[in-house]
C-alpha cells in the first residue's frame, strides 16, 4: 500500500514538474518581451504555398512582420504553390522569428484544400453522407498527420454549423447537415483524429453560421433563433466539442440577438466570448477571431478598433488585421490609456506560448524525408478514395 502512495505521489510531482517547467519558460520569455511583442504574439497574417524570390514585395512585408513586429502566428494559404512551396517557406519563416510561429491553415477537407500534392477528401455533407462517423476520424488524423510534417499546427476545422438554411450561400456543403446531432458525432470524430496526432483542432464558426441567407464575408448576418433553438440546434455541436476538450474556437462575424441583444458581432460580444464560452461552459482553450478582413467586421469598425473590441470581448488571436502595424499599435495605446490592461494582454500571451510549447514547437525540426513519404502518400489517397466512393 505504502509503495503505492509513494508511486503516486512521485506520479504527481513528475506531472505538476512537466507543467510547471513550461510555465516557468513561459514566464522567462514574457519577462524578456515588450510590451509591442507581447500584443504581436495575438496577430496571425497571412502566407501562401507560392514561390516568393527573396526580392518579392510580399515576402519582404511578411519578413517585416516577423522579424520587427514580431508576429506570432502565420494561416497559410494556396496561393499556386504545392507541398514543396508550403513546406519551404514555413521552415524559411519559422527560421527567421524569434519564438516559433504558430501556423494554421483551413484543412476542412484536408491539406489537398490548400495545396497540390497533399490529400484531398470530399466535403463535410458528403462525408456525413456515409453515416460512418469513422470516416471523419480517418480524415482528421490522415488531415493532422500531413499538415504536422509540413509544420502546420492548428487546423481551422471542423465546421460545426448546422446548415439548418437551405439558402446559405457559405456553409453549404462545408457543414455535415441539418441535424445538430449529426454534426456532433462527426465534427467530434474528426477533432478527435486531428488531436489525437498532437495537434490542435479550432472548430468554426461560434455561435454557428449555418442558420442564415447572409455571407460574413461581405456583410454581417443576424441569426435570429430563439435561444431554445440556439440551445437544442447551433450551440450543441460547439458545447460537446468543449466537453470532449477541444483545444480551440474560432468566433464568427455574426450577431445573435438572442446571445446578445446589442447585436454585436459575435467577434466583439463580451456576452458570446466570455460570459457564455469561457465563465458558462468553462472553455480554457485558445480563442480566435475569423479574418479581420471579412465584410462582416470592417463594415463594424476599422483594423485597430476591430481587434481591440475583439480582444475586449474574450479572443486570444486576432486573424488577418488589414492593417497589421497599426492594429499592434492601436491595442498598444488602448493599454496605455487603460482601456485594456496589461494583465489581459498578459493572460492571452500566456495561453499562446503555453500552447507553441504543448505542440512541441520550440524542439520541432523540418524533415523533407519524412515529409514526402508522409504527404499524399498512396494509403492515404486510397482512404480518401474509398470514403469518396462510400
Amino acid at each position: 500500500g505504502l509503495q503505492l502512495i509513494k508511486k503516486y505521489i512521485i506520479l504527481i510531482l513528475m506531472i505538476t514538474s512537466i507543467f510547471s517547467a513550461s510555465n516557468i519558460e513561459v514566464q522567462k520569455i514574457m519577462d524578456n518581451m515588450t510590451l509591442k511583442e507581447k500584443i504581436a504574439q495575438m496577430i496571425m497574417v497571412r502566407v501562401r504555398s507560392d514561390y516568393y524570390s527573396s526580392d518579392s514585395y510580399y515576402k519582404k512585408e511578411i519578413e517585416n512582420w516577423i522579424t520587427n513586429q514580431k508576429v506570432g502566428g502565420l494561416i497559410t494559404f494556396d496561393g499556386n504553390g504545392n507541398v514543396h512551396g508550403m513546406f519551404n517557406n514555413h521552415q524559411y519563416f519559422q527560421s527567421i522569428s524569434k519564438i516559433p510561429l504558430l501556423i494554421a491553415s483551413d484543412l476542412e477537407r484536408g491539406a489537398g484544400q490548400q495545396m497540390k500534392g497533399a490529400t484531398l477528401f470530399p466535403s463535410n455533407m458528403a462525408i456525413a453522407a456515409t453515416g460512418d462517423p469513422y470516416n471523419a476520424y480517418l480524415q482528421g488524423k490522415i488531415t493532422a498527420e500531413e499538415a504536422k510534417e509540413l509544420g502546420i499546427h492548428i487546423i481551422f476545422a471542423p465546421v460545426l454549423d448546422v446548415n439548418n438554411n437551405p439558402n446559405n450561400p457559405i456553409i453549404n456543403l462545408r457543414s455535415y447537415g441539418d441535424n445538430s446531432d449529426v454534426v456532433s458525432e462527426f465534427g467530434l470524430q474528426f477533432i478527435k483524429g486531428i488531436q489525437d496526432q498532437g495537434l490542435y483542432a479550432c472548430p468554426k464558426h461560434f455561435p454557428g453560421h449555418g442558420n442564415t441567407s447572409i455571407d460574413s464575408h461581405s456583410s454581417l448576418p443576424i441569426i435570429n433563433s430563439s435561444l431554445s433553438e440556439l440551445n437544442n440546434i447551433e450551440l450543441k455541436p460547439f458545447k460537446n466539442a468543449v466537453n470532449n476538450n477541444v483545444k480551440m474556437i474560432m468566433m464568427a462575424h455574426i450577431a445573435v440577438p438572442a446571445l446578445d441583444p446589442l447585436i454585436m458581432p459575435a467577434s466583439h460580444s463580451y456576452k458570446i466570448t466570455t460570459d457564455l464560452l469561457i465563465n458558462n461552459w468553462n472553455f480554457k482553450g485558445l480563442i480566435i477571431t475569423d479574418g479581420m478582413e471579412m465584410g462582416g467586421i470592417t463594415k463594424e469598425a476599422w483594423s485597430g478598433e476591430a481587434a481591440i473590441r475583439a480582444i475586449e470581448a474574450g479572443s486570444d488571436i486576432i486573424l488577418l488585421p488589414i492593417d497589421v502595424e497599426k492594429t499592434i499599435e492601436s491595442i498598444y495605446n488602448a493599454i496605455l490609456s487603460n482601456r485594456i490592461s496589461e494583465d489581459r494582454i498578459n493572460l492571452s500571451v500566456s495561453k499562446i506560448l503555453n500552447s507553441k510549447f504543448e505542440l512541441n514547437l520550440f524542439d520541432y525540426e523540418f524533415n523533407f524525408k519524412n515529409m514526402t513519404s508522409i504527404v499524399g502518400n498512396k494509403e492515404h489517397l486510397i482512404i480518401a478514395d474509398r470514403i469518396a466512393s462510400s
